[in-house]
């Protein structure tokens, strides 16, 4: 072990003299490999150092090497080792390579790992107070077991874990420790959480600052919790994400007073601080962006987000891309009688071009929701439900694509769907009632990790309510996410499974392709759909080719997104659908299934996607703007995962 270190020492004070020699013109690191490295992250072990290699890209900027960091850098990698578990890890070698100029150093570090330190037993001690499915809840999900690895970062996640968990049923005093006994073996060790729940207690008074338009009773009613309600530190978290959430305020914070108090006192009833700062009531926001769908996209908004005070907004908006486009007013009302109603209204111009018709929709849609969120205190994931009602009542203008209306084969089948033959047009009130539930458990909407989510939608058009369309929609949908990164692994990414199952079908009285407006029927592909067709490409089909919707769709999707480093991912997906002609029925053969590769690059507005889908079971006689399809494979580029 000695010589070992003194090889080490050998090398560094060689590197130390070159460096000297060469002060003028620094010597840069080309490269740093890091050998014997198998039972850490070694990105994370990368990370944790300041010696960094240079880009292998050519004429790139290498960085430049520095012999005090870099001997400080092999102390931080025996911490980074001990702090993991492995307290026997050590550097045996360093190989220090330069080139011929000596301008460029390769650096080689091996390491042995050494036998990790492993978790004998662990005993839970004070957490009586607790209820019994409470406590076998903890005890199963804290993150640490007999047999694991003993990671600091592990075991101070449950230290965490059981704190939140006594916070969350009314003891904010309370107080965890984690001890670390020797186990019966070299390598062992017994691990006891105790606990001190101290007074159990209640929220009481709450004093508020920083707001000077905002009235206090809009702050004080989004709050989760009232003076006298059981203590629960995820009611102040909950209570500081709807504060937080109002456009109103640049910043919110919700803070218990006094519980680290000097002296020991544990009032009953816990001082709660509410300190907001007001952001601009009028606001303005632009964005702009490109998918191979919407090609170049421009949006814009203005708002008022304390229209006539209440926290009630009132805005515009507009949109322009090649695959929608128009002006919407909005309004909210975040009270509606009760904290858990918010009332919503629009009014619209709208001008949706897709490739198989063209919508033109003016009017305007209402509707009421309720929403509740929830976190558990052990696994302090969240879930979130809602359910919303919506008027609609809309007059549509609508017609079919150039290329259908130029084909003499659909003369008969735009008279069948309610289309005049000579223009492909036609258009209606469309008056309906759309009722729709969702429950969500994932963390990302742009990029979930982990958790499931579903949804289920019914929409109801005329029968007793006034209008020219006659149908009957239902919708479901659900999607899981699974990853192999533990909840406690820090900044750690894993691999991820996600999976969908989408289902609907539109019922209508005879004749059900008239009662049913064009624009409503389901067509598949596309960049979030069967990535091997474009856009709208997979659906029942008239004789000569052109794909004209259906009334039954089915589709499904799976990915495994495997990280490649901290910001880049690769993904495998797998895609499948159905389109039936029918209401309840599916086309039989009428599966597509496309598969491809794909890569995500993560940035601050969610992961920029690149797919390429491949069509294993193309559709024989399929018009792709009015030409027979030639190719068997689509590109999709866009913002966010595909679902």
């Amino acid at each position: 072990m000695r010589a070992s270190w003194r090889r080490i020492l050998v090398l560094s004070l060689l590197v130390s003299s070159s460096v000297a020699c060469k002060e003028e013109a620094k010597i840069k690191v080309s490269s740093l490999s890091l050998e014997g490295v198998h039972a850490v992250e070694e990105t994370q072990l990368r990370a944790a150092l300041q010696t960094k290699a240079g880009s292998w890209i050519p004429f790139s900027k290498k960085p430049a090497f520095d012999t005090d960091e870099f001997q400080r850098d092999l102390q931080r990698l025996r911490q980074f080792y001990t702090e993991r578990g492995y307290p026997d890890a050590r550097v045996t070698n360093v190989a220090v390579t330069f080139d011929e100029k000596k301008e460029h150093v390769r650096l080689t570090v091996t390491v042995r790992e050494g036998e990790p330190t492993l978790v004998e037993s662990m005993r839970f001690e004070g957490f009586e107070v607790l209820p019994e499915r409470r406590r076998e809840s903890l005890k199963s999900r804290v993150g640490l077991a007999p047999g694991d690895v003993r990671d600091r970062r592990r075991v101070d996640a449950a230290r965490a874990t059981a704190l939140n968990v006594f916070q969350e049923q009314g003891f904010p005093y309370a107080k965890v420790t984690v001890d670390e006994l020797p186990g019966e073996k070299a390598r062992g060790v017994a691990i006891v959480i105790r606990a001190t729940p101290g007074q159990p207690a209640t929220f009481g008074p709450i004093d508020l600052s920083g707001n000077a338009s905002v009235g206090e009773d809009v702050i004080l009613r989004q709050l989760a919790f009232k003076p006298g309600d059981r203590y629960s530190a995820g009611r102040v978290r909950a209570s500081q994400s709807k504060l937080s959430s109002l456009d109103l305020f640049r910043f919110a914070y919700v803070e218990p007073r006094g519980l680290n108090a000097e002296g020991g006192e544990q009032p009953s009833a816990v001082p709660m601080r509410i300190t907001v700062a007001e952001d601009k009531h009028r606001q303005l926001s632009g964005a702009v962006g490109y998918g191979t769908e919407e090609k170049a996209r421009i949006r814009g908004e203005w708002k008022h987000v304390n229209f006539f005070g209440g926290a009630r907004s009132a805005g515009v908006e507009s949109k322009w891309s090649s695959l929608d486009r128009g002006v919407r007013l909005n309004f909210s009302e975040p009270w509606f009688f009760t904290r858990h109603l918010a009332f919503s209204a629009q009014a619209q111009t709208w001008d949706e071009r897709e490739p198989v018709y063209r919508v033109t929709t003016y009017g305007g849609r209402a509707g009421v929701s309720w929403r509740r969120e929830r976190r558990n205190p052990v696994t302090r994931r969240g879930a979130t439900t809602s359910v919303s009602t919506t008027f609609i009542n809309e007059f549509t203008d609508y017609r079919v694509s150039d290329e259908a209306l130029a084909d003499p084969d659909m003369r008969n089948a735009l008279i069948s769907l309610g289309l005049d033959p000579e223009t492909g047009a036609a258009s209606g009130t469309l008056v309906s009632l759309r009722m729709q539930a969702d429950h969500d458990t994932t963390s990302s909407r742009l990029d979930p990790q982990r958790g499931f989510a579903v949804s289920g939608a019914l929409e109801q058009a005329g029968k007793f309510l006034p209008g020219d369309f006659t149908y009957t929609e239902f919708n479901g949908e659900v999607r899981g996410y699974v990853s192999t990164r533990r909840p406690s692994s820090a900044g750690r990414r894993g691999i991820v499974l996600a999976g969908r199952l989408r289902g609907a079908t539109i019922d209508a009285p005879p004749p059900i392709d008239i009662s049913v407006p064009f624009f409503k029927r389901y067509f598949l592909g596309g960049s979030t759909s069967v990535r091997g067709w474009g856009r709208y490409e997979l659906s029942p089909l008239t004789e000569s080719g052109q794909p004209i919707g259906g009334l039954t769709v089915v589709e499904t999707s799976g990915e495994v997104r495997v990280p490649l480093g901290p910001k880049l991912s690769a993904v495998a997906f797998v895609d499948a659908g159905n389109v039936g002609r029918n209401p309840w029925q599916l086309d039989p053969g009428g599966f597509r299934v496309a598969v491809g590769p794909g890569v995500r690059y993560d940035t601050p507005i969610g992961p920029v996607r690149f797919d390429v889908g491949y069509q294993l079971n193309p559709i024989p006689g399929l018009l792709v703007k009015g030409e027979p399809e030639r190719r068997s494979w689509r590109a999709h580029i866009s913002i966010g995962q595909a679902f």
